[in-house]
């Protein structure tokens, strides 16, 4: 589990590495992390995909961090904001510790936008990204398949090959097979 967990971060932060680089050398990624609220799933969104939430969860917790365009975490000045586009769909509320909750409030679409000011100065650079979501009836709809395999048909033994190459004590085994069986 630790292996596999440890694994899906590196792919993350790789393809954020992969995508900041088309980006430009001055510009900030921000990575969303998103965990179910009884701690079963945890997801790093990168902003590009839409993703899907099935509507049977009452809600998610996420955390976010500014990222430099090389991946390495960035200091915002101030706080950092997170908003709904759809309170119909998706409602969020900061949390004390710096997380923000995110409650399913119906079936839809919804972006959430995340917006902080990047300049540690007296000045103001707000950066902003959008994640998009939808959240569809997982009390009706399918989320995932289940694949059953119902029959198997082995190849028959004449059919078979020898490995070793010899052909001749192959043909003789077929042959004692059919006249014994």
């Amino acid at each position: 589990m630790l292996i596999s967990a440890a694994l899906a971060v590196l792919l993350v932060f790789l393809g954020m590495l992969r995508v900041s680089r088309r980006r430009g050398k001055n510009s900030v990624g921000i990575l969303l992390g998103i965990q179910v609220a009884d701690g079963s799933l945890i997801l790093f969104v990168q902003g590009q995909k839409m993703k899907k939430i099935s509507s049977s969860i009452l809600h998610i917790l996420i955390s976010i961090a500014a990222l430099t365009v090389t991946g390495m975490a960035a200091a915002l000045d101030g706080a950092i904001s997170v908003v709904s586009s759809d309170p119909n769909v998706l409602t969020v509320t900061p949390q004390d510790n710096g997380t923000f909750l995110v409650e399913v409030t119906g079936v839809g679409l919804a972006t959430l936008t995340v917006s902080g000011d990047a300049d540690l100065g007296d000045g103001v650079r707000t950066i902003s990204q959008a994640f998009e979501f939808e959240v569809y009836d997982g009390a009706t709809e399918a989320d995932h398949f289940d694949l059953s395999i119902t029959d198997i048909t082995p190849v028959p033994a004449a059919e078979h090959t020898v490995a070793d190459g010899d052909d001749e004590a192959h043909a003789e085994t077929v042959g004692d097979e059919s006249t014994t069986a």
